[in-house]
């Protein structure tokens, strides 16, 4: 019997250290095809990369421009700056900023937005009178909807009207930078 006790734990022992070296043998294998693989995903980011950046870049340039960034409250992009430079929406907006500053001076920025779109609904118009002509230049120019320039005089007005009642735009900003 303690032959057969013998027998059994060594063949358990080598039946152990088979199964061990099987586990080794298993997991350099492992190890090789995960070098394998990281090397072949390192060749094609390094290869189609570019490819896929430039026709992401390409892409991009498709999608229609805008002059003001999406969110609240509206502010205008570089783009949208440059389209206040060539509407001369600076000037404008001082002489009818001073126009509305008593009326703007008891009203809270949201209330102060809501004026300046106002202001603009009522008194420039995109298709007849003195902005016409201005506006379809600069939309012509910009590459920027028509639509979109009487928003980019409200921002333009709006601000103007902020800084003459010492209001900041937001509670973490002092309102998007002043617009030529």
């Amino acid at each position: 019997m303690d032959k057969a006790i013998i027998a059994a734990l060594i063949g358990l022992t080598v039946a152990l250290f088979g199964a061990i070296a099987a586990g080794y043998r298993w997991s350099g294998r492992v190890d090789g095809d995960l070098k394998t693989l990281n090397k072949f995903v390192t060749e094609m980011r390094e290869q189609f990369m570019p490819e896929i950046r430039g026709k992401f870049e390409e892409l991009l340039k498709t999608l229609p421009r805008s002059a003001f960034a999406p969110g609240s409250p509206l502010r205008l992009t570089d783009l949208g700056r440059q389209v206040a430079e060539c509407l001369e929406s600076r000037e404008w907006a001082s002489r009818v900023g001073g126009e509305l500053k008593l009326q703007a001076e008891r009203l809270e920025p949201y209330q102060i937005d809501d004026l300046a779109r106002q202001y603009i609904e009522k008194n420039v118009n995109a298709d007849e009178g003195e902005w016409a002509e201005r506006i379809k230049k600069c939309a012509f120019e910009s590459g920027v909807k028509r639509e979109e320039l009487p928003v980019v005089l409200r921002i333009v007005l709006r601000d103007e009207l902020l800084r003459l009642t010492g209001q900041p735009l937001d509670s973490e900003s002092q309102g998007s930078k002043p617009t030529a």
